[in-house]
């Protein structure tokens, strides 16, 4: 009886799943104060450990300007974490960990509960890429809005 060795090579190429959660999916009244927004990407792997996972980028956008033309919004600037989301997408990576405890990167950010009245309400837009061991990237994105008509106080929940 003889015997051999056998050696095996696992190639990943499969992307991480990602998904992009907020606590509040929407900001209301538009009262124009800067709200605090907690945001978690939780990322799994076929190959990694969530701990092992990159966080790549984190952005913001906003679709409506700071300050628009006119008085149908308020006349701040910084809506999106002290930056402008409407020009550029503003880069928020530097706000998150990974929390071992959640397996995932969590973080904060400041965003104005505004929106220009003639309009159809504001929405951020937030999108994170996340990278496996092997180079696999992948992306999610989740939103709040600043609807054009809302009831009072905050919106709670999950945003998913």
């Amino acid at each position: 009886m003889s015997t051999d060795d056998v050696v095996i090579t696992v190639t990943d190429t499969t992307a991480p799943e990602v998904v992009c959660t907020t606590d509040l999916a929407s900001l209301t009244p538009a009262n124009s104060e800067m709200t605090l927004v907690e945001i978690y990407v939780e990322a799994t792997d076929l190959c990694a450990r969530p701990e092992d996972l990159e966080l790549l980028i984190v952005q913001i956008e906003s679709s409506e300007p700071d300050d628009a033309s006119g008085k149908s919004d308020g006349t701040t600037t910084g809506d999106t974490n002290g930056q402008d989301g409407h020009s550029a997408p503003v880069d928020v990576t530097g706000n998150f960990a990974f929390n071992e405890l959640t397996a995932s990167f969590e973080g904060s950010v400041l965003l104005r509960a505004e929106r220009d009245k003639k309009g159809s309400g504001r929405t951020y837009s937030i999108t994170a890429w996340v990278r496996d061991t092997q180079g696999n990237p992948a992306q999610t994105s989740c939103v709040v809005v600043v609807p054009k008509s809302g009831g009072g106080g905050k919106g709670k929940g999950k945003n998913k």
